[in-house]
């Protein structure tokens, strides 16, 4: 609503016409809105013209246009620029930002795990056999799902259950995710951590988005030479046309393909080199 008042306020319903309603979609898309967020915001405002016509206080109805969709996202972290933001975030978030940056999670999906089920839990981590187990009803395709844990996520999860279990109060925290409380110095849970990556994005020196974790996370799986099927799996993803708008290609992977062709001589140099010879 900030957003429709910011563009639409004390404007007459006779002065908001097509266009400018073209112009307020534009405008968003520049912003870098969600293409969802910009939808929910449009629909308001044609509730409130369709509450006007029910009222007779507005006469004419503008035409709303259809949202083109916006450009795929090419935001992602090489490895050299995930070390600068690590460092910068405090340590009880690093943890999480590891995870998102080796699973390609969506955050919401790890921000809510648990050791045990909880009615209220995305899913709980297995330790015992290396897994990630997501219920259906907290993944956005509506599907459960397996995340594996590597090495370097089974040590990164092995050390919060043991920060976990080290408390000597019962029961113990269920969330995964924890940090310790100024005033009990108790382990309590943490759910946002906007204000702490704004921080360490400007030490970085670029805007990078936290669902830039989540691209980044997939297309080193594919870079690994994970089989694409089974990435999708791991991130959930339904269709491939979704999948390709996240498994961007940067040129850091033109130059890896060139140096990988650089390493294998073509059958054509072999005979330029025997004619010549």
């Amino acid at each position: 609503m900030k957003h429709l008042a910011e563009k639409f306020a004390g404007m007459r319903a006779s002065d908001i016409t097509t266009a400018t309603i073209k112009e307020y979609l534009q405008h968003r898309q520049e912003q870098g809105a969600m293409d969802g967020t910009i939808k929910r915001g449009v629909s308001a405002l044609r509730r409130m013209f369709n509450v006007g016509m029910e009222n007779s206080t507005v006469k004419q109805l503008p035409g709303f246009p259809k949202l083109k969709g916006s450009p795929a996202r090419e935001g992602f972290i090489e490895d050299s620029d995930f070390s600068v933001l690590y460092d910068a975030l405090p340590d009880h978030i690093k943890p999480l930002v590891f995870c998102l940056y080796r699973t390609g999670m969506r955050f919401g999906e790890a921000i809510n795990l648990t050791w045990e089920p909880s009615e209220g839990g995305s899913g709980i981590v297995d330790i015992e056999n290396r897994e990630i187990r997501l219920k259906a009803s907290a993944t956005k395709t509506g599907k459960g799902r397996t995340v594996p844990l590597d090495d370097w996520l089974y040590e990164t999860f092995c050390a919060q259950k043991k920060e976990r279990d080290s408390e000597k109060r019962i029961p113990r925290l269920n969330w995964v995710w924890h940090r310790k409380s100024k005033t009990t110095g108790r382990l309590i849970r943490f759910r946002d951590i906007r204000k702490r990556w704004s921080a360490a994005r400007k030490k970085l020196g670029r805007n990078v988005l936290i669902h830039d974790l989540r691209r980044s996370g997939i297309r080193q799986m594919v870079r690994e030479g994970i089989d694409e099927k089974i990435v999708m799996e791991i991130s959930g993803h339904k269709t491939r046309a979704v999948f390709d708008r996240y498994n961007v290609t940067g040129g850091d992977d033109m130059k890896r393909a060139a140096e990988a062709m650089s390493r294998k001589t073509p059958p054509q140099f072999h005979r330029t080199k025997q004619l010549s010879s």
